[in-house]
């Protein structure tokens, strides 16, 4: 994370300098993160706070949930970590925290325990406001790196004493979750045709995975292929990729274009057409990258 965020504050030093870039320019720096709504969502709310607040980021709850992107744990995290007020913020780590140090055995997916887990979040925010961005910041990491989903640290954690659910031994099966989603998992074949120097490139767009990428010639196969050789996964989707070095088929031909080589590196692509470039990088030693970046 650390080289991106610092591209991103170098090119935007400012909120002002972040409103007046362009989708592109934002998406393209974002480029490897994943979550690309995001990206956009961020350029919006800066633009807005540019017009609405003058270029200030607001104090307020109710302003902060106006902007895009923000919602009720971001903003309750902004007010106490950047203006140290007095609102609690509720994601998925501190959820993890509360469920078992509180012992709440109900599945918190539900709203009615979901609106209990917020008030119980809203009563342990300190008063003073001194402390109120230590505390905030202070369960974020202990749910980070101590208290995690899968393997919890209990002995290193500050608060074992107190864990109603290490009491009982039940810690690890908390919290509980009524719906779970179930993976699907798929087969693509991306193809490289490569000729004097230029590549096939499919059209901004084409995929409604990445309604804002280039991509590279790909389709989905029907079964799953003899060779695989990378993954990567979009939500509750993994798919399991096979590199094909030749002709695109001929239905993708009217979707692509020739594209030098040379020019890839200024046109945005998912993370995983990035890995089939590195691999096809490497020419006559794909072998072991490929081992390592596809492990059904």
């Amino acid at each position: 994370m650390i080289p991106f965020y610092e591209r991103f504050l170098a090119r935007f030093p400012s909120l002002h300098d972040l409103a007046g870039s362009s989708d592109d320019e934002v998406i393209k720096l974002w480029e490897g993160l994943g979550y690309y709504s995001r990206a956009r969502n961020l350029l919006k709310a800066a633009q807005l706070v540019v017009e609405k607040f003058g270029g200030q980021l607001p104090e307020s709850y109710e302003d902060l949930r106006s902007l895009p992107g923000i919602g009720a744990y971001s903003a309750g995290a902004i007010l106490a970590i950047a203006f140290r007020k007095s609102y609690a913020a509720l994601d998925g780590n501190l959820i993890r925290v509360y469920s078992r140090v509180f012992k709440e055995d109900r599945a918190v997916d539900r709203p009615e325990v979901l609106r209990d887990l917020w008030k119980l979040a809203e009563s342990l925010v300190p008063t003073e406001p001194k402390d109120i961005r230590d505390f905030t910041e202070g369960v974020m990491e202990l749910g980070a790196s101590i208290c995690r989903p899968k393997n919890p640290l209990c002995p290193l954690c500050p608060l074992k004493s107190i864990c109603l659910a290490r009491k009982v031994g039940i810690e690890a099966s908390l919290p509980i979750k009524s719906k779970s989603t179930k993976r699907v998992k798929l087969f693509e074949s991306i193809f490289w045709e490569e000729k004097s120097g230029k590549v096939r490139v499919l059209k901004k767009g084409i995929d409604p995975k990445f309604p804002y990428f280039h991509r590279l010639p790909y389709q989905v196969e029907a079964k799953k292929p003899k060779e695989l050789h990378l993954k990567y996964s979009v939500t509750h989707r993994d798919f399991w990729v096979r590199l094909r070095k030749e002709r695109v088929p001929r239905g993708l031909l009217r979707k692509s274009d020739w594209i030098k080589i040379s020019e890839l590196k200024n046109l945005v692509f998912p993370a995983i057409d990035r890995k089939v470039m590195k691999a096809i990088s490497l020419r006559d030693k794909p072998a072991k990258y490929f081992q390592e970046e596809c492990k059904p």
